[in-house]
């Protein structure tokens, strides 16, 4: 509806509890979708999937069903990070922008410290917030292709007399792509939604071409857990 007065589009929707369902057993789980062809008269039954851990790497079909399956439990003693995803859903790089690197589907994955989420003097959850992109194979057997070195977003509460600085909480959970065609970039940009100590949000538009700078080749069969190098503090 237009709001009166203006040429606002006002747009409202509405979720019944009795058409969500329960996604069990991941942390941040990002939805994605397997590739189809234009051409393929059963793209319309082609599952959503969900990226239920980023380390290990694990990928379940989503089924739409009030009672659905649990996917993506880990065994006891599973070796892994305390990495987490955090976009709402993988964004696939088309291959007129992806230089070459193959099908890959792009996300966004956190840390925080500490790992557990027991209240401390910084916040009541986990504080300390480093993300790093990551992208993954678009289609069956799923694994890490790339990874990103940690980094923090510059905090837009700079004061004067400090230093640049990260706020401690910071969390990514949206991610857009925008083609070339509709860019102020030859190659695209990508969209970085995030949330600010759970009470501000922004964005931060980034050139694909920097994006794709920071993302590091895996060497195939490795997990993240198994890039991760120990920091002693002196």
């Amino acid at each position: 509806t237009k709001i009166k007065g203006t040429n606002v589009i006002e747009f409202v929707s509405y979720i019944k509890e009795s058409e969500m369902i329960k996604l069990c057993c991941g942390r941040n789980m990002a939805m994605m979708t397997p590739p189809s062809d234009d051409n393929d008269e059963n793209k319309s039954k082609h599952m959503l999937q969900s990226l239920v851990w980023v380390d290990p790497l694990m990928v379940g079909d989503v089924l739409l069903t009030p009672s659905p399956p649990k996917i993506g439990r880990l065994p006891k003693g599973t070796r892994k990070s305390d990495i987490h995803g955090t976009n709402g859903f993988m964004v696939r790089f088309p291959p007129s922008i992806n230089f070459g690197k193959g099908n890959e589907l792009l996300g966004i994955a956190h840390f925080h410290r500490p790992e557990h989420r027991k209240t401390s003097d910084f916040a009541k959850h986990g504080h300390h917030y480093t993300h790093a992109f990551f992208t993954i194979s678009d289609e069956s057997p799923f694994f890490l292709k790339r990874l990103s070195n940690e980094f923090v977003f510059r905090s837009r509460s700079k004061r004067e007399g400090f230093t640049e600085d990260g706020d401690i909480i910071q969390f990514a959970s949206g991610l857009e792509l925008i083609p070339p065609e509709l860019s102020s970039s030859s190659t695209g940009e990508l969209v970085v939604a995030y949330g600010i100590n759970d009470c501000e949000s922004s964005i931060l538009v980034l050139d694909i071409g920097v994006v794709d700078g920071l993302l590091l080749d895996v060497e195939n069969g490795h997990q993240v857990v198994d890039l991760m190098k120990k920091v002693q503090q002196d």
